[in-house]
């Protein structure tokens, strides 16, 4: 049961980090388009993660290593969501845990990750902060509204009924 348990929680933390994932990029990326930047400049900064101020150029490629690493580190954060709000019983809850949870990654990819892994993605973002907080509560958002959508899913499907992946 508890193997159950924790498969769960993984695959709840997976959804609502795609999810939110997700709805980030997209706030992201229309949010470039509103200000009439590069549509595709947010994930040209994620790729910057790898392939530093090389992420500038443009190609399909750089957009391809921005979205991929986006989504790996959004799914990151979902999984450990899933498992600090395992507990959460009311979806209310959840979602304000989300954002509350979008702002932590916020600080930490903020002052902590990005300055010492890649410091070409702040100087890309000068004068975006108040937008790049906004998609972290956007991320959180995702988080909260998707987990608890799963969990109940799991909930409904007792381990016997599951199919074996």
């Amino acid at each position: 049961m508890q193997n159950f348990r924790t498969k769960s929680i993984v695959e709840a933390g997976i959804l609502a980090g795609a999810f939110g994932g997700a709805c980030m990029a997209l706030a992201a990326n229309l949010g470039a388009f509103y200000l009439e930047s590069d549509f595709w400049g947010p994930m040209k900064n994620v790729s910057a993660v790898f392939l530093g101020e090389g992420a500038q150029q443009g190609s399909l490629a750089v957009i391809l290593v921005g979205v991929a690493t986006h989504f790996l580190f959004s799914i990151i954060w979902g999984v450990i969501f899933s498992f600090i709000t395992k507990r959460v019983t009311s979806s209310s809850s959840e979602v304000v845990a989300g954002i509350l949870f979008g702002g932590a990654v916020w600080a930490f990819m903020t002052y902590l990750f990005l300055p010492v892994v890649s410091p070409e993605v702040i100087v890309t973002r000068e004068g975006m902060e108040g937008w790049w907080f906004g998609y972290h509560m956007v991320f959180g958002f995702g988080l909260g509204i998707t987990a608890p959508l799963k969990r109940s899913l799991e909930r409904d499907i007792a381990p016997s009924q599951r199919v074996a992946h």
